[in-house]
């Protein structure tokens, strides 16, 4: 059976999806089928058995992981500093902070100058006491931007491992990365200045 008589058969799924996205499922479905009957036909013991052994580890690490994810760890919240900074009040000198020493008069020349009501301008130099005091202390570790370092790390890792895999696909199959990439998105490759292939 042709690609274009299963088109036209008596297919239920046709009559649902629109014509375009139809037939692109059923290219992808037949090229899909038609490369594993090639792969098990005319491939290597070896190339099938290397694809065994990663689909089954990645079976087993998913479902570890699905099952087993780890311990969950708490995150430093606003709320979290607060009352961290609420229960370190009893310390006396590990309470101590800069913005002590301010006089009222200048906090309340702010506080008019902000349009702030009384409330706001206390919650906001309690927020800032919280804040230093833990900052002093090391309760956070998050940077400057508000990214940990370990999440910076992780994010490294994940492009170090996806840059090695495209290069290994590009160099193992003759740029098969770059003419995927053509032909699912050809405006931009056209725009980037990959051509021809």
């Amino acid at each position: 059976m042709t690609t274009a008589e299963a088109r036209t058969g008596g297919q239920w799924i046709h009559k649902i999806l629109p014509q375009p996205v139809y037939h692109i499922i059923s290219d992808s479905w037949h090229l899909t089928l038609q490369y594993g009957y090639t792969l098990r036909t005319n491939a290597d013991q070896s190339t099938i058995s290397a694809i065994k052994l990663g689909l089954t580890l990645g079976l087993v690490v998913t479902s570890l992981l699905a099952f087993f994810p780890g311990k969950p760890f708490a995150m430093k919240t606003s709320d979290n500093i607060q009352e961290s900074s609420s229960s370190s009040t009893s310390s006396g000198k590990n309470n101590e902070w800069a913005g002590d020493k301010i006089p009222k008069e200048k906090l309340e020349q702010a506080r008019k100058k902000l349009g702030l009501t009384e409330n706001q301008m206390d919650q906001a130099v309690r927020d800032a006491k919280s804040y230093a005091l833990n900052k002093s202390q090391g309760a956070t570790d998050l940077d400057l931007e508000g990214i940990s370092i370990k999440s910076k790390l992780n994010g490294m890792l994940y492009i170090c491992f996806f840059s090695s895999m495209v290069y290994y696909f590009n160099r193992e199959y003759d740029n098969v990365v770059t003419m995927w990439f053509i032909r699912s998105f050809p405006n931009e490759a056209e725009i980037i200045g990959i051509t021809g292939w």
